[in-house]
């Protein structure tokens, strides 16, 4: 038995979804009773193709076979044959999402007494970090090619209020993100990840002109909630604006911008596509191309 996988990155679909692949070789003899699948890693966005990838969890759970394997890279986990009873499967792959990079994964191994359920918690904020998942199900054959597609986790938000006094420092605080996020539910608009409807209880900042990822907004909530705060050069904290905008999703990225002379007391921000994953919030409806 022969399967080669060759190429790091091979177009595969008319959208553009780019292919991570490596090859398994005549080494990877079945045991008796087993079938077996390889993992082809696949981009849901070609502009990722070119993303480093130094960590991936494969977490496989079904026909009373459960267990997670730990990968350095995508060509380790393309090329090792996963020998398994027959029978169907929900297979979760993580990349860049270990403890290191500021992630914690509850559920792991999967057990049969939370069946396939996979949460992601934050434990750090690491500012333009994308992270990345994506769950298939399979019933493998003596030896399957398994495509699973790999979308972008987090919400991504970026802050740009003009005409700032010059001893004047502002931070926007996201106060109604998801605690958690489940890596192998759908949320509300069918996308793999669903927010937990617990909010994180944690302090998110993004210091105006940066930009952070974060978890998505949580589920039931009907809109994102953020407070822009005014610090003097002191640190005080001089007066906060609350800003009312959109539900953010995983995999979107939102950009707030407003001017300094524009801020009130409570405002409502509106939404107008970039393009397929970004998103411009302004009070009036100008929107400026981050490019």
């Amino acid at each position: 038995m022969t399967t080669a996988m060759k190429g790091n990155i091979i177009l595969a679909t008319a959208a553009a979804t780019l292919l991570l692949t490596g090859c398994f070789h005549d080494n990877h003899d079945l045991q008796p009773g087993t079938v077996g699948f390889a993992p082809t890693l696949r981009w849901e966005r070609a502009e990722d193709a070119g993303t480093p990838v130094h960590h991936v969890y494969l977490v496989v759970n079904g026909s009373g076979v459960s267990y997670t394997r730990e990968f350095t890279s995508v060509e380790a986990v393309s090329s090792e044959l996963q020998q398994l009873p027959e029978g169907d499967y929900e297979v979760l792959v993580t990349v860049n999402m270990s403890e290191a990079d500021g992630f914690q994964l509850e559920g792991l191994p999967p057990t049969k007494l939370f069946g396939f359920m996979v949460r992601a918690r934050i434990l750090r904020l690491i500012a333009g970090y994308d992270v990345f998942s994506g769950v298939a199900p399979i019933r493998p054959g003596s030896a399957t090619v398994q495509p699973i597609n790999l979308g972008r986790a987090l919400a991504k938000l970026s802050v740009n209020v003009n005409n700032v006094p010059a001893d004047m420092h502002l931070t926007a605080n996201v106060t109604n993100a998801a605690q958690t996020l489940d890596l192998t539910a759908v949320d509300d608009n069918g996308r793999q990840g669903r927010p937990s409807d617990e909010v994180d209880p944690g302090e998110i900042k993004c210091d105006n002109g940066g930009t952070i990822n974060l978890m998505p907004t949580a589920s039931g909530q009907e809109h994102s909630t953020i407070t822009i705060n005014k610090v003097g050069a002191d640190g005080s904290v001089e007066g906060s604006f609350n800003v009312t905008g959109p539900v953010m999703q995983g995999g979107k990225a939102y950009n707030l911008n407003l001017d300094y002379n524009d801020l009130l007391p409570e405002m409502t921000v509106s939404s107008s596509a970039i393009n397929d994953w970004t998103d411009a919030w302004t009070i009036n409806g100008t929107v400026t191309d981050p490019e």
